[in-house]
């Protein structure tokens, strides 16, 4: 799995959860609506939070194989 597809899913999975939560909240299914929204309002905190996790991670896994 390369990085993009790693970063789709993850993206993906953290959508579903956030709807889910939105859900229960509301008693409904809140629609895709709602996903829009979501990855309009925070769709660019996600991606750059991913990134820093993930860069660090590299990090640290390149600093295993020295």
């Amino acid at each position: 799995m390369d990085d993009f597809q790693r970063y789709m899913m993850e993206q993906i999975h953290w959508i579903e959860v956030e709807k889910w939560l939105e859900g229960e909240r509301r008693g409904c299914d809140p629609g895709e609506e709602f996903v829009r929204e979501l990855v309009k309002r925070s769709g660019e905190k996600f991606r750059k939070q991913y990134l820093a996790a993930h860069s660090a991670d590299q990090l640290q896994a390149d600093e295993l194989n020295e």
